[in-house]
């Protein structure tokens, strides 16, 4: 478990998959911790007792205030190595009041350390969970009330948008270059910061795209500013289209743009590019010079 933690600090790109080293980190601890607290007994004096309820609830409310931190402050900032350590804020806690409670010994704080980490690690770890399952829940009630698009399989897509792509494959040139205002698995996310990245138009379809779910090696090659340049190009195109996004995109060298009805309200580009092909999941849409 605290090899995960170490990991996601070490050897983690910089970008949220570090997070979850982490919490996989975490998640490891609890059964671990769980088994070293019920190993042994010891009867604690009242100071132990005193200074172990006063590292549980201090613990405790590190795992409580993470999440504020990873959401509201490092993370909108795009600090992504500043959001993993507000994970690992309640474990590095844990740790410094086992090293207090080494250096209190001569006030007769005879408590176990190895219990004592277990516990702070069990108490900060449910805590983290806990801390984070009010956001979780308003974030789900919100897009159950609020998000209606059609349903979509991460993995290999519904009806809908296979026969959309098919369409695209078995009617556009190996060497045709597309692009997608689709970026984000989840309709509902706002790339870059999505849950899981969109892919499922090249790998259908089989064309070079002109941009698509790939910041993580956008961050890493140093293309990232560029790769935001096209995305906000095709979104604005297929949002609001323009004499001048229809040019560029020619300039690209773009021929198909695939209009994903899940993240757009129009549907209507007649004197912009020529639908070829409609149903309830999207557009093809064809610009000719």
């Amino acid at each position: 478990g605290l090899s995960g933690i170490i990991l996601g600090f070490v050897i983690a790109d910089d970008s949220e998959s570090g997070a979850y080293f982490i919490q996989g980190g975490l998640a490891l601890l609890v059964p671990v911790s769980v088994a070293a607290i019920f190993a042994s007994r010891k009867i604690l004096n009242k100071r132990s007792r005193y200074f172990s309820v006063v590292a549980i609830v201090v613990c405790l409310q590190s795992a409580l205030i993470w999440p504020y931190l990873y959401d509201h402050s490092w993370l909108s900032l795009g600090h992504y190595s500043g959001a993993n350590f507000a994970i690992g804020i309640p474990v590095l806690v844990s740790v410094i009041f086992v090293f207090l409670a080494i250096s209190m010994r001569r006030l007769e704080i005879n408590l176990e350390l190895k219990k004592l980490l277990a516990i702070l690690l069990l108490v900060s770890t449910a805590g983290s969970y806990y801390g984070n399952a009010n956001t979780l829940f308003n974030k789900g009630m919100w897009a159950a009330q609020n998000v209606r698009f059609e349903p979509e399989n991460m993995i290999t897509g519904s009806n809908q948008y296979r026969n959309l792509l098919l369409w695209l494959r078995n009617n556009s040139g190996e060497s045709d270059l597309v692009a997608t205002n689709r970026y984000c698995s989840t309709a509902a996310d706002s790339p870059p910061s999505c849950s899981a990245m969109w892919s499922l138009t090249s790998a259908i379809t089989g064309r070079q795209m002109l941009s698509e779910g790939t910041w993580t090696t956008n961050i890493i090659s140093g293309m990232e500013d560029e790769a935001e340049n096209r995305r906000n190009l095709v979104e604005n195109f297929v949002n609001n289209p323009t004499n001048e996004s229809r040019e560029m995109l020619l300039n690209f060298g773009v021929r198909w743009v695939v209009a994903d009805f899940a993240v757009t309200e129009k549907r209507d580009w007649r004197d912009y590019a020529e639908v070829r092909f409609e149903n309830k999941a999207g557009a093809i849409l064809e610009l000719v010079p």
